[in-house]
């Protein structure tokens, strides 16, 4: 399916929100169905996610065969969508009322809709680094080969490694073969882009709790459309 457009609706209702308490997530599932696990280091305990599951620094998220999961970061209204056989971790470094946010994708497929930063926001893979302003975007990263960026919406978006560099944007696909290339972009093939799971609309809301006890809600409300 050729996806022309993406539209994401988002709408963040913060009752009771301050990015000054302690051990705060960087991110919050949103949907998830099959197999999703999470866990904090390559060894550690893995744990099914299910809607609501905060997520920390250093998150490192399993999605296997036919299974998904999206996620929304707390600061901004940027999103991300895990496509089945995918393995990443999500980075987040607080500064001051924003969170400096990496994705770092071994293998598997994502979608980012990421709103205008104030600070950075990259997705790491084997070949190459993507820096995103604000833009709409797949990432395909086939095992122990290369890495493809097909741009849906806005741009553009920089793909760099120690080879080179290249921008692209909306209808157009980059190409990086491995980390001993430079990326190549051109323009995207009719249903060569991924597509979505499912595009139904989602609500619902988490409360944190810091160490004094002092609480806050995030009411959150989703919705994914893709159009032909």
């Amino acid at each position: 399916m050729k996806i022309k457009t993406i539209i994401i609706s988002i709408v963040i209702t913060l009752l009771i929100f301050s990015l000054g308490f302690a051990r705060d997530p960087i991110a919050v599932i949103t949907k998830s169905k099959g197999a999703v696990t999470i866990q904090y280091e390559k060894d550690g305990k893995r744990e099914d996610v299910k809607r609501g599951t905060k997520l920390y620094d250093g998150a490192i998220i399993v999605a296997k065969e036919k299974s998904y999961a999206s996620l929304l970061f707390v600061d901004d209204r940027s999103l991300l969508r895990i496509r089945p056989n995918s393995i990443l971790t999500v980075n987040g470094k607080r500064e001051k009322a924003t969170i400096a946010k990496n994705i770092s994708l071994e293998v598997g497929t994502i979608f980012a809709q990421i709103t205008k930063q104030k600070t950075g926001f990259q997705v790491t893979t084997p070949t190459s680094v993507a820096s995103v302003k604000g833009t709409s975007f797949w990432t395909k990263q086939v095992f122990k080969a290369g890495t493809y960026f097909y741009g849906i919406e806005g741009g553009p978006t920089e793909v760099s490694n120690e080879e080179g560099s290249a921008l692209f944007k909306e209808g157009e696909t980059c190409y990086v073969e491995s980390k001993d290339h430079k990326p190549i972009v051109r323009k995207t093939k009719d249903g060569e882009a991924p597509g979505f799971e499912d595009d139904s609309i989602d609500e619902f809301k988490i409360e944190f709790e810091n160490e004094q006890g002092d609480v806050k809600t995030l009411k959150f409300k989703t919705r994914v459309k893709s159009n032909e």
